[in-house]
């Protein structure tokens, strides 16, 4: 739940609420894998049902126990804003460079900077180095891809370049995190991007999702991205100084 609270002609945005560890997209077992090229950006959507929720980490499934060892790839791994057109608009958090190889789950790779997200569409992206196997299924005519070319040396881009889109494929990819809870931050700085026009104004409360009892568990200062409060287009880039435990 998100208040906003009017004293003093200051506005004070809060959230607070029980962190509980969440996960949203597919986790249930595809039934082949796919021969994803390189040097493309490429994923479908996933839904995020609750405000205040936590990116910590991207998982995937890679290569299928029928199909023989899947080709070893470099990957990072990103979650995207789902802009009016419905496509990939505004990068949310990235991942750290992976190595895969070996038919295995990856879970709990790390996003590299946290970011607070509202309920909405997202895209989970990725981006491999060399050849690669994710699990995937041809089951689901009407799963929508989103993909664009991308060297894989540039990295994860802020925004597409432009987006090309096919349908039929999904992939065993999803991302963890926590729902809202208690760490308040005062916002020492507050940074809108891609045209965002409701981000919280410096001086302003902000909550980070994290668990606490006492506000000696919350780091000391926040730094991350949420998506625009309003849920129009864009983000906003959040600094913060501890401040509370609710």
């Amino acid at each position: 739940m998100r208040t906003l609270l009017v004293a003093a002609g200051a506005a004070a945005l809060v959230i607070a609420a029980v962190a509980r560890a969440e996960t949203y997209g597919n986790t249930e077992p595809f039934e082949i894998r796919s021969n994803h090229s390189p040097n493309f950006v490429l994923g479908t959507e996933v839904e995020i049902p609750v405000d205040g929720f936590k990116l910590e980490s991207f998982g995937l499934m890679y290569g299928h126990e029928n199909f023989g060892d899947p080709s070893d790839s470099n990957a990072r791994f990103a979650l995207y804003t789902s802009g009016q057109n419905g496509l990939p608009e505004q990068l949310v958090a990235a991942t750290g460079e992976i190595h895969l190889s070996n038919q295995q789950t990856y879970d709990n790779i790390p996003f590299l900077e946290p970011a607070v997200i509202d309920s909405g569409t997202y895209w989970m992206m990725a981006l491999y180095q060399s050849q690669a196997n994710p699990r995937m299924t041809l089951l689901d005519g009407n799963s929508l891809v989103a993909y664009w070319s991308n060297p894989y040396g540039n990295g994860i881009p802020d925004r597409p370049p432009g987006v090309i889109t096919y349908t039929g494929q999904d992939f065993n990819y999803w991302v963890n995190g926590t729902s809202e809870s208690g760490c308040g931050y005062l916002l020492k700085k507050s940074k809108p991007k891609g045209g965002c026009g409701a981000c919280p104004a410096k001086g302003d409360a902000y909550s980070s999702g994290a668990e606490c009892e006492d506000v000696g568990d919350c780091d000391k200062k926040f730094k991350g991205t949420i998506a625009c409060p309003d849920g129009g287009n864009g983000t906003c880039k959040l600094k913060g100084k501890r401040n509370s435990c609710d």
